[in-house]
């Protein structure tokens, strides 16, 4: 279930999910005392220190991964009761049985459930302390509701969603770049549509400053719909955003050859390197790509409504509890407040420039 509130304007009900099964922590699980031998094992307990610590690297919201450990502490108590003592050990069918939670808004702690166990075998994998795909891969948590085409309105994504997708962007590694996804990812989660982010250069951002901040071109209406015109502007970064582009930054810069223009020169694009226009298909399908790699690894490419305009909507829903801040986020999407809210709170067809 989400977070409940009577505010209409506080989209914190709508990003943060939460299991009323879940019990507090009676210790902060980062807390905990380490049994480095036992982590190295694979043992389901003695590896949540672990699994804590890289959520919080990556985490976008507090309360969201308190919540993710929570259920994760439920799941294990349940692994250990079906008889497991690693992460090796549970069965799928144990995995399955724990995510598909009966009862009142069970979608939505379905969907927790799932991206918490899924997220925690991405963690350690990221760790070193597991070598297989994750079993919680390919468990639809709602097994009714799976998308199976590109077809269909656009939702915002839920902080636990943003969780595993930043921590998915580690595991997108490929012999030719480490740190492109989690780029891509970051400018989309950033306010930028998927045609925008190819067309941010290197001198668009600012990555040195005290506040980060990126330039994005907005995409002017060519007619005079107001809902498909989007500003141009200038938004923050994040802690993680900035760190994943200075983290890109760094790796393109370490392939520069002399007498070579640099890969990294300020009017050269962050994301592509293709030799079609900066707004080409081309330019968009290649940044979407590098996103779609994320969602696949965080198992999140089923999700009705979830894309790389969920990121965008998610950019502006995280700031907004209340009217005043409704202009805040709209001005980080570089459109109308009502349109902003209208996207957000409902499953209607997404207008231009959401993608």
């Amino acid at each position: 279930m989400r977070a409940q509130t009577a505010a209409p304007y506080d989209y914190s009900r709508i990003l943060r999910r939460t299991d009323p099964a879940s019990s507090p922590l009676s210790l902060p699980i980062a807390d905990q005392t380490v049994d480095v031998a036992a982590e190295m094992t694979g043992d389901l307990t003695a590896t949540l220190p672990a699994i804590a610590a890289i959520w919080q690297q990556v985490s976008p919201d507090a309360d969201t991964t308190g919540q993710m450990l929570r259920v994760l502490t439920a799941f294990t108590a349940s692994a250990i009761a079906a008889g497991a003592t690693t992460w090796h050990d549970v069965a799928v069918d144990d995995i399955a049985s724990f995510i598909h939670a009966p009862g009142p808004s069970a979608g939505d702690v379905c969907r927790l459930r799932k991206n918490a166990v899924h997220g925690a075998y991405l963690a350690l994998y990221d760790a070193g302390l597991f070598d297989d795909v994750s079993p919680a891969a390919g468990v639809d948590p709602v097994p009714e509701q799976v998308r199976n085409d590109d077809r269909g309105p656009i939702r915002t994504a839920t902080h636990d969603e943003m969780l595993i997708l930043r921590l998915a962007t580690r595991l997108a590694v490929s012999s030719r770049a480490a740190h492109l996804s989690a780029a891509a990812v970051a400018i989309c989660s950033a306010s930028a549509t998927t045609t925008e982010a190819p067309q941010v250069l290197w001198g668009h951002a600012g990555l040195t400053g005290d506040v980060p901040q990126l330039t994005l071109a907005g995409s002017p209406s060519a007619t005079n719909d107001d809902e498909a015109r989007i500003d141009a502007r200038i938004v923050t970064l994040d802690r993680w955003e900035a760190e994943a582009l200075t983290d890109w930054h760094t790796e393109v810069s370490a392939k520069d050859k002399p007498g070579k223009t640099s890969r990294a020169a300020s009017a050269t694009s962050v994301l592509y390197t293709g030799a079609q226009a900066l707004d080409s298909n081309s330019a968009h399908a290649a940044v979407d790509q590098q996103v779609r790699k994320a969602f696949t690894i965080a198992d999140l490419g089923r999700e009705l409504g979830l894309s790389a305009g969920s990121l965008r909507l998610w950019a502006a829903a995280r700031h907004v509890t209340e009217f005043a801040t409704l202009i805040t986020g709209a001005n980080i999407t570089g459109i109308d407040p009502f349109t902003l809210h209208r996207r957000v709170t409902r499953s209607g067809a997404p207008g231009p420039g959401s993608s």
